[in-house]
């Protein structure tokens, strides 16, 4: 079964990119009143690498987190985000959020809220 998972994007320049991204008039039948300032995401991938040294297998050097991937559906936020990435705009705040479907309705699982990132690629 599938975790749903929200985002909200603050950029340096254009300021709250997830206004109004799950809304009826950005999404049309997929729109969420719950979560109409965040934006859907469909998919997220992040790496950890754990450098080892190949006759041991020891550990050999610190953690590297390596980018994250994330998929979402084409919303008012799209262009905002196209924009940050060619004029290299800052995201000052990245907030994913992950909740879990039980039997009493949908919880809040967890979240990862990230500081200072730059896009790289739209895929």
């Amino acid at each position: 079964m599938p975790i749903p998972a929200y985002l909200t994007l603050s950029g340096a320049n254009q300021g709250d990119m997830s206004s109004g991204a799950s809304g009826a008039d950005s999404i049309g039948t997929l729109s969420k009143s719950d979560h109409e300032n965040e934006i859907q995401v469909q998919a997220f991938k992040m790496n950890i690498v754990v450098p080892k040294d190949p006759q041991s297998g020891q550990p050999t050097g610190r953690r590297i987190h390596t980018g994250i991937t994330f998929t979402k559906v084409m919303d008012k936020s799209s262009p905002m985000i196209m924009q940050a990435l060619a004029t290299g705009e800052q995201i000052k705040k990245a907030i994913f959020k992950f909740f879990r479907t039980s039997s009493g309705g949908t919880q809040r699982l967890f979240w990862k809220s990230l500081d200072g990132v730059s896009p790289w690629a739209i895929i």
